[in-house]
């Protein structure tokens, strides 16, 4: 089973949670906002896992390539905004201010 990006970073991994000023949450990758940005549950991938996993025979040899949305980021804010009622932008940062944030990231997991 392939993946693409996973949905759940956004809640809780350092470097992908958004940031809060004010009522509003700031969505913030190294992409331009046109970037089309496919992502998906790992909730879901378990469940083409167990697929692959109940039936074997079929499924050996073979690679399952699985993604859920594919949205723009802008697309994406808007989406979680209307999933969370919490409004939400998305900012694109340059290779330097997504190296920044990395590392500050590893700093703080030790």
């Amino acid at each position: 089973v392939s993946t693409c990006n996973y949905m759940d970073n956004f809640l809780f991994y350092p470097m992908y949670k958004p940031t809060v000023e004010g009522d509003v949450r700031i969505f913030r990758l190294p992409f331009p906002a046109d970037r089309i940005l496919p992502t998906i549950s790992v909730r879901d991938i378990g469940a083409f896992a167990g697929i692959c996993l109940l039936d074997p025979a079929r499924h050996a040899g073979s690679r399952l390539l699985v993604s859920g949305s594919e949205l723009t980021l802008p697309e994406m804010t808007r989406e979680f905004t209307a999933a969370t009622g919490w409004r939400a932008e998305y900012r694109a940062l340059s290779a330097d201010e997504w190296r920044d944030i990395a590392e500050a990231a590893a700093d703080a997991q030790g």
